[in-house]
């Protein structure tokens, strides 16, 4: 299996066919993450955590994937999945896909991407050309919970374009905004709602209380920004970032300096690579690759920062979708933040591991096994103590795999 990274916004490909990349993986570098105290608006601080841990001081399980009943219903095979998966509540993961290349088309269009959600018990397409009210809609990230899918796209409103184009010159069209489209389970599209904040977000979250959450840079005032909407896109209140989370040296630099210069040092900050994960009920924002602790944010806007330990010589590459635990994948420290990397099972570029939510220290090592034909790119989720997995059978049909993980 091969990494692949397409530049698609914050979105990565990953190609689930091919051969194992062969690449010597760079000599591993020690880790700087530090776990300590969190931080709380709403929460006491928890007690201080192990920093840099060696992974042999860590004890393990195993996860044994048993295969499922296929999932039913139509499920457009394709080699490429967009990460990061998203995972409902009850567990029915969400893969976003690029569609195949149409007739007299041989490449693949990055932007042309459909949605399902997949379950033996049936599985579902969304398409975000289904926005009857919308035009020239961009995706930009989705979420789903167990009543809706939500879509965050770049659009303009079909009502208001016809009543604004009728004074602008020839040429000129309505600014794009950001709106959130609403799909209910069974794929039918019900209504978009405007994002009430003044800059482009780059990806949401679904709280269980119904609020959004949304995140993005504020081009204007040089600032990353964090905002609680509500169940009808109008702003709530803004959440607050510490400078260990927003302190970023190029972000600083990014304040000041010509377009050009600014553009640059966004670019070297990582912030296309900040992202939300849905867990224990609550929202997490993490940028991969940092020493950044990870902002916790919960009904109402709650929020916590947890610093994150690491096992020795790896840092932070994502977190999965779980209901009650904290499962992380960790990349080998000096490993390029793009390109190939080696995710065979025999490989160590690449590990997984579950963490203490209370304090971000390091519970168990998940050992996924030599002979495992999942491989970590695989594992879609954890819920209620099951492992979600999927791969393509030789038919290049979805298969779903589950293992139970202990308690």
């Amino acid at each position: 299996m091969r990494a692949i990274y397409l530049a698609t916004g914050l979105l990565a490909a990953v190609s689930c066919l091919g051969q194992a990349g062969t690449q010597p993986a760079p000599s591993p570098a020690p880790s700087q993450r530090k776990a300590g105290q969190s931080k709380t608006s709403q929460e006491k601080p928890v007690a201080d955590s192990a920093a840099e841990v060696k992974q042999e001081d860590i004890p393990a399980y195993s996860l044994e994937f048993q295969k499922q009943e296929k999932p039913s219903g139509d499920v457009v095979a394709s080699p490429f999945i967009i990460l990061p998966i998203r995972c409902a509540s009850d567990g029915t993961p969400f893969f976003n896909v690029i569609n195949p290349p149409s007739a007299g088309n041989k490449s693949y269009d990055p932007l042309q991407q459909t949605v399902y959600s997949v379950s033996p018990k049936g599985s579902q397409s969304f398409s975000i050309h289904a926005a009857s009210d919308l035009d020239d809609i961009r995706f930009i990230a989705m979420d789903a919970d167990d009543s809706k899918v939500a879509f965050l796209v770049v659009a303009r409103r079909k009502d208001q374009e016809n009543i604004s184009s009728a004074g602008l010159p020839p040429g000129v069209t309505v600014k794009k905004k950001s709106y959130i489209a609403l799909f209910d389970r069974n794929g039918s599209y019900t209504k978009s709602v405007e994002v009430g904040v003044d800059y482009g977000p780059s990806d949401l979250a679904l709280l269980s209380s119904g609020e959004f959450v949304v995140f993005g840079y504020d081009s204007v005032n040089a600032a990353v920004k964090v905002s609680l909407l509500g169940s009808s896109g109008e702003l709530i209140r803004s959440i607050p970032l510490s400078d260990e989370i927003a302190g970023n040296p190029a972000l600083k630099e990014a304040e000041t300096g010509s377009m050009h210069e600014r553009v640059q040092d966004l670019s070297r900050s990582g912030i296309g690579s900040w992202r939300f994960v849905r867990t224990r009920g609550k929202a997490l924002l993490y940028e991969p690759g940092s020493d950044a602790p990870v902002l916790e944010i919960g009904d109402g806007g709650a929020r916590r920062e947890v610093p994150l330990a690491a096992p020795e010589g790896y840092s932070l590459d994502a977190f999965l979708p779980a209901s009650d635990r904290w499962i992380v994948r960790f990349k080998r420290s000096g490993l390029p933040k793009s390109g190939e990397f080696v995710v065979s099972p025999d490989s160590t570029d690449l590990e997984l591991y579950e963490l203490n939510p209370g304090d971000g220290s390091l519970r168990y090592r998940i050992d996924l096994g030599k002979d495992n034909s999942v491989g970590i790119f695989g594992i879609a989720c954890e819920e209620n103590g099951e492992f979600l997995s999927y791969r393509m059978d030789n038919d290049s049909k979805l298969a779903l795999l589950k293992a139970a993980a202990p308690r």
